[in-house]
């Protein structure tokens, strides 16, 4: 049965509007290389948005904050998928690397 992803919540929404994403071929400053890079400055930019998605966080902290031992949840969540140099496969077949926004070309 395949798992079926449950829809985001509005919190969820705003967090992912508000990071920009960019798609192409890029190397982190682990080394590794992946398609997937994250702006996350969006984030951190308006201080009310901040205020309330923190706030919402609290919320639900709070709910758990009496039970010992409750499980945690993530408010969102990407997946990308992600290489070491060796094994990228666009560096396999060629494909020039671009250097992710705001990174040093090593």
């Amino acid at each position: 049965m395949e798992k079926v992803a449950p829809e985001p919540t509005e919190i969820e929404k705003a967090l992912l509007d508000a990071v920009a994403a960019s798609h192409g071929h890029f190397v982190y400053e682990s080394g590794h290389h992946g398609d997937l890079w994250l702006d996350l400055d969006g984030l951190f930019v308006d201080a009310r948005r901040a205020r309330s998605w923190a706030a919402a966080s609290g919320e639900a902290a709070a709910q758990i904050a009496g039970q010992y031992g409750a499980p945690l949840f993530l408010l969102a969540s990407l997946e990308c998928e992600r290489w070491s140099p060796e094994g990228c496969p666009l560096c396999k077949s060629g494909v020039a690397l671009q250097v992710a926004p705001g990174a040093t070309d090593k």
